[in-house]
């Protein structure tokens, strides 16, 4: 009887094992399943943040976008309307303020004067009276802006009651501006060498003792400074300076001999030049 009660309680105790140890294991694997839910839903969370981060750095990206867009096509009208600016003021500068103003070349007015009025410049004395007068005289050249160059020619012959002249001179001209020569510099300091081949003859009708053919021909170096002005505008300049003078020269007289000289001086000269 023990026996059979014996028997019983390990059947019993038995059967509670086999039946206590799949609920633990249940239990645990909840568990297991619930923390695999928590950190799903964790990173779902964290998937929808990242979602959400990224359309808001899409917006802001479209928004900058569209910002450097709206510049990028203000800048281009700009650029656009400035350069119609340009092109109205160049087309309404060409004609006038480009020709006249850009002191490229210039010329002495004087020397249009006597290509003018070279036939009407008479000498008239008690014993001669000059007739077929012809005069010339130019001077121009190129402006470089702290430097120019003048190239000048001059010429001058008449028929008297008694005698014939004949006058010729050929010179080069270079000076050096201290402030550049252009547009908006109104008083410019210079100095400048000049450099002359004259030759003057005479030729008398009626030699006598005193009056006899002869001929002059003279070499002569200029160099000083001066200060360019221009008070009325920005194409006409009035021109001042000193300058030292120096010449030597050959002279002949009919019957005589030959007479070698050398002359200097200090003069000082007051000019005009037309820039355009």
């Amino acid at each position: 009887m023990k026996l059979i009660s014996l028997l019983t309680i390990i059947l019993f105790s038995t059967a509670a094992f086999s039946q206590g140890l799949p609920k633990n294991t249940l239990e645990q694997e909840k568990k297991k399943i619930a923390e695999l839910e928590k950190q799903l839903q964790k990173k779902k969370s964290d998937l929808e943040i990242m979602e959400n981060t990224k359309a808001v750095e899409l917006e802001k990206i479209e928004a900058e976008k569209k910002a450097l867009a709206d510049k990028e096509r203000k800048i281009r009208n700009e650029i656009e309307s400035e350069s119609l600016t340009d092109q109205q003021q160049v087309s309404v500068a060409t004609p006038k303020d480009q020709f006249i103003q850009n002191r490229n070349w210039f010329f002495n007015p004087k020397s249009l004067l006597s290509l003018i009025f070279s036939d009407k410049i008479k000498y008239d004395s008690g014993v001669d009276r000059s007739r077929n007068r012809r005069a010339l005289y130019l001077i121009g050249g190129r402006n470089f802006g702290f430097y120019e160059i003048a190239p000048s020619i001059y010429f001058d012959s008449s028929d008297l009651d008694t005698r014939k002249t004949n006058a010729t001179e050929y010179g080069l001209t270079a000076a050096i501006n201290f402030i550049e020569n252009k547009p908006g510099h109104d008083l410019i300091p210079f100095a400048s060498l000049n450099y002359t081949r004259s030759k003057f003859s005479e030729d008398w009708e009626k030699s006598s003792s005193t009056n006899k053919n002869n001929t002059e021909q003279i070499n002569t170096y200029n160099i000083g400074g001066g200060v360019k002005y221009f008070p009325f505008s920005q194409y006409l300049s009035v021109e001042g300076g000193l300058f030292y003078k120096s010449e030597s020269g050959l002279y002949t007289e009919q019957g005589s001999t030959d007479l070698n000289f050398d002359r200097t001086a200090v003069n000082a000269n007051l000019n005009m030049m037309v820039y355009f």
